[in-house]
């Protein structure tokens, strides 16, 4: 039995040797049963273990047969689901390729569709056209026709009737003859005796004003006063409808003019002079700019005083180049009707102040100063602010430029920053050369070559209210003149709160076009400007003169463009260097308002007033801690 032959396992399971297994079963069977003994009969128990073993080969072999079973129905599930996810995926694709194609089609035969709409339309319209032009013509053959037989019946009927009023004017004649000649005696007679009724008395009173001004030494020159009170310069007896109108009194310049002399040195100068020289003095008069009582100020027109509707400045440098040394500002008209030039040299016109309100030549002015300073000889730097407008942006490729246009107020504040450490190193290099009191003189003691600088500032005034860039601005504008720093500054507006009088007082040139009275007052210290109606026309204070009214120059965008040489500016826009909130005013600020006082009451302890610019100042300082506060905060956290 221990011999036995190996049998082949069920269910193909391979082969197994039985003496190799009893003998595995019995030590297990023995190793299990510890001091038990063994049995009588040990073929049977080896039988009894053969059993065993068997079972177990064949509950093991069942469960590997039902997971093959499983694993082969799980396989084949996937293979179903991926066959039919491609089934789907075909059909989808089927039924999305056969809607574009439907799709093609629809619009295939609604373009066919449109396209024979179309040429149904331009078919209709045409015989349309055809009908009407047709109908047309054959109602103008029939006016044609119609008129032809209304004119020729026309032409007989006048015929008749001329031949009718000839004869009948014949009669009217003789008999108008007749009667005109009595109405023209009574008539004549009667208009003598009125004249003479009316005319009689006006005549003696104002020949005794007449007497009366020929015994002061102001004959034949006075103030009329008319129906509104106002006062103009007028002749006497100046015409026979004058002399009619008793409304009109002819009065003596009573007040007026002895409160100014040159007016009456000018009145008697002309007793002496012809009837034409006369009337070319009363305009000359008139166009002087005076107090506020505007005597003949607006008497007389500005055509009469033959003034140029545009100059035209390229032709003023039609033989010659701009130069540094004679800036042309303008043209007047001077007291014998010529035209004279207005010009200066850089540094007496500066500072420069420009108002005028939109579209009355404020900007064309400022086109042409910066057109004569890019074509200038001499050297100059230019530095462009403009932070509300578009004027500049024709400047972005000029050489002339120091920097870039600043564009908004933090440029701009960089950009006045650095100008402000410009005008610092300057007063540095004047100190060694103490006889130097302006930029040529230290140019010729040292021998350098400093150039003008010309801060050009479009809506200046706007800038003057903040703190930062409005605090470089006023410093520049009240003390940087001297070292060869210049300001030019354009508003469209000027009040006292954007431009104070000591900082007015610091322009030596202030130029007003059109504006508001009040603008006027402010600039001018006349209303003059006020009154203005011609474009491109303003009134302009020059240093140690008199107001002057000129009509300012102009050059197209074009010519503007042309004259500005290419390459850019010649620095990069500066980064502001001072830290945020590091002066001891900004700290002052920040205490106060740590304190727990309001924005006017800090500007009340640290300016001495609330409005305007200090207000400004006092809300950028407290900007500028906060940001600096966020920016530690955000350091420190990285």
């Amino acid at each position: 039995m221990l011999t036995s032959p190996s049998k082949t396992c069920p269910n193909g399971g391979g082969e197994m040797d039985k003496v190799a297994i009893l003998p595995v079963v019995c030590i297990l069977l023995s190793g299990c049963a510890g001091d038990v003994s063994a049995p009588e009969n040990p073929v049977e128990l080896a039988a009894g273990y053969e059993r065993s073993a068997q079972a177990l080969y064949a509950q093991a072999t069942q469960r590997a047969d039902a997971t093959r079973a499983a694993m082969d129905l799980q396989a084949r599930a996937t293979t179903d689901v991926l066959n039919a996810q491609a089934l789907a995926t075909r059909q989808f694709m089927d039924i999305e390729a056969t809607q574009q194609a439907m799709d093609i089609e629809a619009t295939q035969r609604a373009a066919a569709w449109n396209a024979t709409v179309t040429a149904s339309s331009i078919e209709a319209t045409q015989e349309a056209k055809s009908a009407r032009a047709t109908s047309t013509m054959q109602a103008a053959v029939a006016a044609v026709e119609s008129t032809a037989h209304a004119v020729q019946s026309v032409a007989l009927d006048a015929t008749a009737r001329s031949v009718r009023r000839d004869t009948e004017r014949a009669e009217a004649t003789q008999m108008l003859a007749t009667f005109t000649g009595w109405a023209l005696l009574f008539g004549g007679i009667l208009a003598l005796v009125i004249v003479v009724w009316y005319l009689l008395p006006v005549l003696k009173a104002r020949w005794r004003v007449i007497r009366r001004a020929s015994d002061e030494g102001e004959p034949l020159v006075m103030l009329e006063r008319n129906r509104d009170g106002s006062e103009r310069f007028a002749l006497p007896l100046r015409s026979f409808w004058h002399l009619m109108d008793t409304s009109i009194v002819p009065q003596l310049p009573s007040e007026a003019m002895q409160d100014r002399a040159s007016a009456r040195q000018q009145l008697a100068n002309v007793v002496s002079a012809g009837r034409g020289d006369r009337r070319r003095a009363v305009r000359q008069l008139s166009a002087q700019p005076g107090d506020n009582n505007g005597i003949g100020r607006t008497a007389l027109p500005p055509e009469a005083q033959q003034w140029p509707r545009r100059v035209n400045l390229l032709d003023l440098f039609a033989d010659r180049a701009p130069s540094l040394n004679n800036l042309v500002v303008g043209i007047t008209v001077t007291a014998d009707g010529r035209h004279e030039i207005v010009s200066a040299s850089l540094h007496q016109l500066m500072h420069i102040l420009n108002v005028g309100a939109s579209g009355w030549g404020k900007s064309t002015w400022l086109r042409s100063f910066l057109w004569q300073l890019a074509l200038a000889r001499e050297p100059v730097e230019v530095v462009a602010v403009d932070v509300s407008g578009s004027e500049f942006n024709l400047l972005h490729r000029w050489s002339k430029l120091r920097y870039p246009v600043a564009r908004n107020t933090q440029d701009a504040k960089a950009v006045l920053s650095a100008v402000s450490d410009e005008l610092a190193r300057r007063k540095e290099l004047f100190e060694r050369f103490p006889l130097a009191t302006k930029l040529p003189e230290y140019n010729h003691l040292s021998g350098d070559s400093l150039s003008p600088l010309v801060v050009v500032a479009d809506e200046g005034a706007a800038l003057l209210k903040q703190g930062g860039a409005g605090k470089h601005l006023r410093d520049a504008i009240q003390t940087a003149r001297q070292y060869g720093i210049y300001c030019l500054l354009a508003s469209v507006s000027a009040t006292y709160r954007t431009i104070s009088t000591e900082v007015r007082d610091q322009f030596s040139t202030r130029l007003c076009f059109r504006t508001s009275i009040s603008s006027s007052r402010i600039v001018l210290d006349d209303k003059a400007a006020g009154e203005l109606a011609v474009k491109g026309r303003a009134w302009i204070q020059l240093a140690g003169k008199p107001l002057l009214q000129i009509q300012g120059p102009f050059v197209s965008r074009l010519d503007f463009l042309r004259s500005l040489t290419n390459g850019g500016p010649t620095q990069e826009l500066p980064e502001e260097l001072s830290v945020p909130g590091g002066d001891d005013q900004a700290v002052r600020i920040r205490e106060l308002a740590g304190q727990g006082l309001s924005k006017r009451q800090i500007a009340l302890e640290v300016f001495g007033y609330a409005g305007g610019a200090a207000y400004g100042a006092v809300t950028e300082a407290l900007q500028d801690g906060t940001t600096a506060e966020t920016r530690t905060q955000a350091s420190s956290t990285a």
